[in-house]
């Protein structure tokens, strides 16, 4: 699917591009053919790169969270900027394009303002709006770190393990996709000031500036996940702890009954007791004599 909205300046968005689609690019902006293979598939470049001349090509990731899957996945978008349009390519519905562009249909200011400067202006609100995109993407995962911190001391450590985990992967997904953001913002600042002749050079700085703060709080959430998990497993080992020292004291317990008990269930003709009427509450009061004591020592000990 192909759309575009037009001023002085245009925005060309091509959504699951088809061979129609790339012969409309080769035709109307002589897009270099290298360039138009690459937009039929995701692509992986890091870097901006100035095709011929009059035109840029850069690749743009963005971490969209998979419901399913309770993690980010990647999603891509392909610009190409020229000196009259941008054109974006993607494969699926990306949210803050999405938003931008009916903004720009509805709002008929907002559209002036947008395509009537250059096209550097444009592709500026476009990605300021993925990079914030991203952030709203971190919003879930620190809802989920402070639960976790306030039911830290609760009891659930089990449960809270599997949570942790899960936060964990979101992180490591979500830092695998935006890292690459830095990289071509850094491109772009390099490539963009020339491409520009240098009116664009604090708009793109001021991108790379807010995709730091992205990735700062990124990785204050790392830093925080994983002091949460470390705590939870201290209080999960001192939990097993508990609970084996628990079972051992019992089991210590229970052994010198066990033996008064053995001892007078053995089949021999001469045991004591064994045809007295009174054998079975004076085994059963020597049971209870025996575990008062054991558990007197234990006390003594401090063993519990």
């Amino acid at each position: 699917m192909i759309r575009s909205i037009e001023d002085r300046i245009g925005w060309i968005d091509i959504v699951n591009p088809q061979r129609e689609d790339l012969q409309f690019l080769r035709e109307n902006f002589n897009i270099h053919p290298i360039i138009l293979e690459e937009l039929i598939h995701p692509s992986m470049r890091t870097h901006v790169e100035r095709a011929g001349g009059h035109y840029l090509f850069f690749v743009f990731h963005v971490p969209l969270f998979d419901y399913h899957e309770k993690s980010a996945r990647r999603g891509e978008i392909d610009f190409i900027v020229t000196e009259s349009h941008i054109i974006t390519v993607r494969y699926e519905s990306v949210v803050p394009l999405e938003e931008l562009w009916h903004f720009i249909e509805r709002r008929p200011y907002f559209k002036e303002k947008l395509l009537s400067r250059s096209t550097g202006m444009l592709l500026y609100y476009i990605v300021e709006a993925l990079i914030e995109f991203s952030l709203r993407q971190l919003q879930h995962i620190e809802e989920k770190i402070e639960s976790i911190t306030k039911r830290l001391f609760k009891g659930e450590e089990i449960k809270l393990l599997r949570e942790i985990t899960y936060v964990k992967r979101d992180l490591i997904n979500y830092n695998l996709i935006s890292r690459p953001q830095e990289h071509i913002l850094r491109s772009l600042e390099r490539s963009g000031g020339e491409f520009w002749s240098g009116t664009m050079d604090i708009y793109l700085s001021d991108l790379l500036g807010d995709y730091l703060k992205v990735a700062q709080l990124s990785e204050t959430h790392k830093e925080s996940i994983e002091a949460l998990e470390t705590t939870n497993a201290q209080l999960l080992e001192a939990k097993t702890g508990t609970i084996t020292k628990t079972l051992t004291i019992l089991a210590f317990l229970a052994l010198p009954m066990s033996l008064v008990v053995a001892l007078f269930g053995m089949s021999i003709n001469y045991l004591p007791l064994r045809d007295s009427p009174y054998a079975f509450p004076l085994v059963l009061g020597s049971i209870t004599i025996l575990g008062l004591i054991t558990l007197l020592l234990f006390k003594i000990k401090k063993w519990i």
